[in-house]
């Protein structure tokens, strides 16, 4: 099986911002909240990676995003 690279999730803190970056330091994908805050959840997704599917970065993104919302909920739980 041929592998299809490394890649890092970058977002800033409190963020709904979600950039996919390459080994070689380059955006291949770009995940983004679209919405206002008083609407329900839609994002957009910009995919210009040949090697990783959009509905696997959905994924990724989606379980990124779950784990920042538990941090943050774990984190104001005890004040």
């Amino acid at each position: 099986m041929i592998g299809r690279g490394d890649y890092e999730i970058i977002s800033p803190a409190f963020s709904r911002e979600y950039d996919v970056i390459d080994e070689s330091g380059n955006v291949v994908a770009q995940f983004k909240q679209i919405n206002g805050w008083f609407s329900s959840g839609a994002f957009v997704l910009d995919n210009h990676c040949e090697f990783l599917d959009s509905y696997e970065l959905i994924a990724v993104i989606i379980g990124m995003h779950a784990m920042q919302k538990a941090a943050s909920s774990a984190g104001t739980a005890g004040t």
